[in-house]
């Protein structure tokens, strides 16, 4: 139990330091309506960033857009086109 302490810790410092991260980017990200999204998908890349099974247990998905897990957005992130408007969402 003792070895397990110190990755229980480091595992919540990182999940923390995630969301402080992700949380002081979100301020600068721009955010559209549906409407606006509609209008723009023949021109935007659209990635839909839901977990796991949320993702694989809907059946609701827009066609031509990507999966992008937030867990490997390290991964997807480089291989997607960077001259076109990318759009992230999620339910």
């Amino acid at each position: 139990m003792r070895d397990k302490i110190p990755r229980l810790l480091w595992a919540t410092l990182l999940f923390m330091l995630s969301l402080t991260v992700l949380t002081a980017h979100a301020a600068d990200i721009a955010k559209i309506t549906p409407e606006e999204t509609l209008s723009r998908l023949d021109t935007a890349l659209l990635v839909d960033a839901r977990s796991g099974a949320d993702w694989s247990g809907s059946t609701l998905k827009i066609k031509g857009a990507i999966r992008g897990s937030l867990q490997d957005v390290d991964t997807w992130a480089a291989t997607i086109p960077k001259d076109k408007e990318i759009i992230v969402y999620c339910a």
